[in-house]
């Protein structure tokens, strides 16, 4: 797929099949040509060649398709509405027949864990707001959900309850998202794609990415020392054969920050 704008070119070969029901992260840094990807799948642009399908369909522009979703970086709602009250007006909207519209209305905020939220969407957080977004994108159940940025901004908490919202749509909802963040993609793709200078330069399961690509050829493990001295593990290891062993114990600022916010959470 190609895309140039008054001659010059910004998609400059995008090639790619995406497994249907997998997560696959679009990845690649600003300008790359990312969100015009985007907007090129979900019909806000015309490409310049190429054939794009999404389950065997032509993708055409300005041509509405109900079995595709979209959740822009920022989501706009009306403020003074509850997420109730919006996802019953978007149920209408969206063609949903009334007598099914409260079950999908409760369905999408059950799975965007919005339930029991009764304040107007003005007052919510980003985290909340950006959760209730996916809750409307999948309000018709579409068989395609497509991210632009879905964690940009979020504070280490909410950005790990979207990645477990999106997690749980694997193997229900296909999920093509266009992040920059490596962790992301780490954390919830089974897929991924690289996109440099509007060209995918590499695609393939995470596996795959990381075993051609990710340079070392060291073994990384993780494990529990159920009590053992460092240089017992150490000694453990050579008996087994390893060689040029180097422990680290697992801690990061961002476990240390969710977990602190947790507890405090829980105590409350």
């Amino acid at each position: 797929m190609r895309y140039s704008v008054k001659n010059h070119p910004i998609l400059r070969g995008v090639d790619l099949a995406v497994p249907e029901g997998s997560i696959y992260g679009f990845l690649g840094p600003n300008g790359s040509g990312k969100t015009t990807t985007l907007r090129i799948l979900l019909g806000f642009l015309a490409r310049d060649e190429g054939e794009l399908l999404i389950h065997g369909t032509p993708v055409a522009r300005d041509t509405p398709r109900s079995d595709i979703s979209y959740l822009p970086d920022v989501p706009v709602f009306d403020p003074w509405l509850t997420p109730r009250q919006y996802l019953r007006i978007s149920a209408a909207l969206s063609g949903i027949p009334s007598s099914a519209r409260e079950a999908h209305v409760d369905g999408a905020l059950h799975r965007a864990h919005l339930a029991h939220v009764d304040t107007p969407l003005g007052g919510l957080s980003r985290g909340m707001r950006q959760r209730f977004g996916i809750a409307q994108a999948l309000l018709h159940e579409p068989r395609v959900l497509i991210l632009d940025e879905p964690t940009s901004a979020l504070d280490p908490l909410s950005r790990d309850d979207m990645l477990e919202l999106i997690d749980s749509l694997r193997g229900h909802t296909t999920v093509f998202f266009s992040t920059h963040s490596m962790s992301d993609v780490e954390s919830v793709c089974d897929h991924a794609a690289f996109l440099y200078q509007g060209k995918i330069r590499a695609a393939g399961t995470i596996a795959e990415l990381t075993q051609t690509y990710g340079g070392s050829s060291h073994l990384q493990a993780s494990f529990d020392p159920a009590g053992l001295h460092p240089d017992e593990v150490q000694g453990i290891l050579r008996e087994a054969g390893c060689q040029d062993i180097s422990l680290r114990p697992e801690r990061s600022l961002h476990n240390a920050f969710t977990t602190v916010i947790r507890r405090a959470d829980s105590h409350s």
